[in-house]
């Protein structure tokens, strides 16, 4: 049975560095203010032992969305939006606390009768099947690393190394992407430069599965590539509007111009008559939930504002309906600027 409603976000698993363990963590993703009761957080070595299990009764989800089990003081400082859940396994000293670096199969698991062991082996024949799990257990996610091509891994959604550099140093799911696979994430080695355990930088030199050149860890924050600015393309940049006495029929700015965000809505957009002459304005009638202002002459240019928190698609059908007038007789080029806001950026 599996859910997408909280997800494992990303692991730093083995930072570079010797007394690194303060920087270890796992970073979970879910819907603000979810209740984790019940759930457990669990890794386990090859041949299905627990090494590592958390329950995370008690908390939920911050209210950024993100969850970070880590050590209570040192490691990387964790924004106040983001829940932070305790395990001092991942201590400030030098020593083998917190994982193991070698073959490891991290789980999230809803199991509301029976809670998980630490130390406890749950693939007791060493099948590759974990088939001693607490009664009623179901898996929320999981996702493997893996040192040595003969070690068990549980799932089948593994991240190595490329170079045969044994078992990556993190791993991170791709941002906004809630399926179950391994398409779902990347990983690799850590920059160890100086042995700097508090490096976010992914090694393009020594790269893993999906890895991207210049990714990087973000301990409660958003995964890298991260959220970005909606994107507005023009299809039809130069529509003609003919200069006549009476004024002419309005024409459409761009009837192919498209929007789109991976945020769930657009909060709002612009369109700006640069360097406009009096008589010039734009012509909308509201459509999908989006509204336009008057125009508001500020230095030089005339501008729109369009409102309505609605999907990308709406505000694409809303703009492709503007079209432009004047009763100017001025002739020559009009530029029209065009701009989307999410929740993200501009």
């Amino acid at each position: 049975m599996f859910s997408a409603s909280t997800l494992i976000n990303e692991i730093d698993i083995n930072p570079p560095g010797r007394s690194d363990n303060r920087y270890m963590y796992v970073e979970l993703e879910g819907t603000p203010g979810a209740s984790l009761n019940n759930d457990y957080f669990v890794a386990f070595q090859s041949g299905g032992n627990a090494e590592f299990v958390q329950s995370l009764s008690g908390y939920s989800i911050g209210s950024d969305g993100l969850a970070v089990i880590k050590n209570t003081t040192g490691g990387f400082s964790i924004p106040a939006a983001t829940t932070v859940i305790p395990n001092n396994t991942f201590f400030t000293s030098d020593g083998d606390s917190g994982f193991t670096q070698d073959t490891l199969s991290f789980y999230l698991y809803s199991s509301p009768n029976n809670p998980f062991v630490q130390g406890t082996d749950y693939d007791q024949n060493n099948d590759g099947i974990l088939d001693h799990l607490p009664s009623g257990a179901s898996v929320l996610d999981h996702i493997a690393v893996l040192e040595n091509s003969g070690d068990l891994t549980y799932g089948g959604d593994v991240i190595q190394d490329l170079d045969g550099g044994g078992a990556p140093d993190a791993v991170t799911r791709f941002y906004g992407d809630t399926t179950l696979t391994t398409a779902s994430w990347f990983g690799g080695e850590l920059n160890d430069t100086g042995n700097v355990a508090s490096t976010t930088l992914y090694d393009v030199t020594r790269p893993g599965t999906n890895m991207i050149n210049g990714s990087y860890i973000t301990p409660g924050t958003s995964n890298y590539p991260g959220p970005s600015s909606p994107s507005i393309a023009v299809k039809n940049p130069n529509p003609t509007f003919t200069v006549a006495s009476p004024a002419n029929s309005a024409v459409i700015v761009d009837s192919g111009l498209t929007v789109t965000s991976n945020d769930a809505n657009i909060t709002g957009a612009t369109m700006s008559i640069q360097s406009y002459q009096s008589g010039d304005q734009l012509n909308y009638t509201t459509i999908d939930g989006v509204t336009m202002s008057s125009g508001v002459p500020s230095g030089g240019n005339l501008t729109y504002t369009f409102s309505g928190n609605v999907p990308a698609a709406s505000y694409q059908a809303a703009l492709r309906t503007v079209s432009f007038s004047t009763t100017s007789t001025t002739t020559g080029t009009r530029s029209i600027d065009v701009q989307a806001d999410d929740t993200n950026a501009s």
